[in-house]
């Protein structure tokens, strides 16, 4: 499998695995969180996605979130 470098901008779900996120910048200056939940194996641009109940000032995320999806 290819190393995935951010920011990673997918133009395929050939590299999306479930658990990966990304921030979702909002208006209100903060970010929230949204994750993979499901790849499509038929569609090579389908994935399933959530949002997480989660918002933060900045983006210094990723042990949060590890930590959120437990």
């Amino acid at each position: 499998m290819r190393k995935v470098s951010y920011p990673f901008l997918p133009k395929s779900n050939t590299y999306l695995i479930p658990g990966q996120f990304w921030a979702i910048p909002l208006k209100s200056n903060k970010f929230a969180c949204g994750r993979v939940i499901e790849v499509s194996k038929e569609d090579k641009r389908g994935f399933l996605a959530g949002l997480m109940d989660w918002v933060v000032n900045t983006l210094h995320l990723p042990k949060q979130l590890q930590e959120q999806r437990r």
